[in-house]
């Protein structure tokens, strides 16, 4: 009567009186634009609901935000219920069909790292994601992303407590030796750990530094065969050895003295890889880096895209979620 339009649902729901959005069309939401940009995400809504204009892309990225500030709020919420010892049930984790190599069964696997992808924020080149998994010996893997260091140490500590480390359990921290996570597992007590360095990013430091010497082909690979021999082996001194040797002849002596100080640094993670192999134990962090690719890369590392550091965390805490959505389904068939 007086021009108005109404909606009867936003009076009795109080929603928005333009459109009331129901769980499953912002799921859907969230779901596409796991996959796709934002604008794609809203085209290929409305096509599937056969309109011209479901949701702006606008109204995608807010849906997805507030699902990555409600996933967050979760871990918040478990890690409080931890802290201040309330009784909680213990996480299962999801069931891990990657690779062969095992976990031993006195210990509690964890492999870090971090993410780099380009930022759009203004006077940041790039964002920082920071991931981990951690795994049990019966294969079943947690997964774990964070804005920054502190508070992924943090969460992953809360999930040890859980799982019983405290309880005669070892924790063996697999990573690529990067210093945030060398100087946290220095600063742990009363805790039995061992820290591997990860084999391929060992192995690609020792190719790209000798690459960069100025040796002759044939040389350079000889000398490549013959260090990482001795490091396969655990043995760093003998292939800092062989290194000191070559400062003479090499025409980029600092180059040299580069690798040696990296293997020095690290000589007390690099273990016996060659035996590690023989026991079946893991030589690399290949899980968390596989875990890098799909839950960030494969969406946020395409070419010329950037990104806001809150976008990059949503897109890697949803992706943890619909793991742990995929094993219920499994688990109830």
């Amino acid at each position: 009567m007086n021009g108005k339009s109404l909606t009867p649902s936003a009076i009795f729901w109080q929603t928005s009186p333009k459109r009331h959005l129901t769980q499953q069309v912002r799921e859907s939401a969230c779901e596409a634009s796991q996959s796709v940009s934002y604008r794609q995400a809203a085209q290929q809504l409305a096509d599937e609901a056969g309109v011209e204009k479901l949701l702006s892309t606008s109204t995608v990225w807010n849906k997805k935000q507030e699902k990555g500030k409600e996933l967050a709020k979760q871990q918040d919420d478990f890690v409080q219920q931890v802290l201040t010892q309330q009784e909680v049930p213990p996480p299962l984790g999801v069931l891990s069909r990657e690779g062969k190599c095992r976990i031993e069964q006195d210990a509690i696997q964890l492999q870090m790292d971090e993410v780099k992808t380009k930022s759009q924020e203004e006077g940041k080149k790039w964002n920082l994601t920071y991931t981990a998994t951690l795994a049990t010996p019966d294969n079943r893997c947690h997964y774990f992303a964070a804005e920054n260091s502190e508070r992924l140490i943090k969460l992953v500590v809360v999930y040890l407590t859980a799982l019983g480390l405290s309880l005669g359990k070892r924790l063996e921290v697999v990573s690529d030796g990067a210093s945030w996570i060398s100087d946290w597992v220095k600063s742990l007590q009363d805790v039995a750990v061992e820290q591997v360095l990860c084999w391929y990013h060992l192995r690609k430091r020792i190719y790209e530094g000798l690459g960069a010497v100025g040796l002759p082909k044939e040389r350079r690979e000889l000398l490549q065969r013959e260090i990482l021999g001795h490091l396969w082996r655990g043995r760093t001194a003998e292939a800092v050895w062989i290194l000191w040797g070559l400062r003479s002849s090499s025409r980029v002596p600092k180059r040299i003295d580069d690798l040696m100080g990296y293997l020095l640094r690290k000589r007390r993670i690099i273990v016996n890889y060659e035996e590690r192999r023989d026991r079946g134990l893991w030589l690399a962090s290949t899980r968390v880096e596989k875990w890098n690719d799909t839950a960030v890369a494969m969406r946020c590392k395409h070419n010329g895209t950037s990104w806001k550091s809150s976008g990059v965390l949503t897109v890697a805490l949803y992706a943890a979620e619909k793991k742990k959505n995929n094993e219920k389904i499994h688990t109830t068939i």
